[in-house]
């Protein structure tokens, strides 16, 4: 990421770009043997992607398209949540029928309780906004 001269931080160090990454090992399996590759799966800005999505099918699947809110699960006592999905890219416990696997722009929102919340409190706050 370019940082511009004038930046009121990083001038004072003479920073000039951050580099940001997110990648997963990758083996093409073409080789028995061959080494391990870095695949990008995520976007390398920091752009809200965790939230709309990394690519346009998916930013469009959590749109509700009215008013430019994301789509939500609303509870009878009127709190908004994720949206419910039924292929979860991560495993979540949903034996109950109580639970939920969610859906968000970040396909890891089902892996632990922590991203979970975050992303519940992203969608709120683009809604509230």
């Amino acid at each position: 990421i370019q940082i511009y001269p004038n930046d009121y931080f990083y001038s004072q160090f003479n920073v000039t770009c951050l580099s940001i990454s997110r990648a997963a090992p990758y083996n093409s399996g073409t080789c028995p043997g061959s080494h391990i590759e870095q695949e990008n799966i995520l976007t390398h800005v920091i752009d809200a992607s965790m939230v709309y999505g990394s690519n346009l099918e998916t930013a469009n699947s959590l749109r509700s398209f009215t008013n430019g809110k994301l789509i939500v699960k609303t509870t009878s006592d009127g709190r908004d949540f994720l949206p419910d999905t039924a292929n979860p890219v991560f495993p979540c416990n949903n034996n109950a029928s109580e639970h939920t696997c969610f859906y968000a722009g970040d396909d890891r929102v089902n892996q632990n309780s922590g991203l979970t919340v975050l992303q519940i409190c992203l969608l709120r706050l683009h809604n509230f906004l």
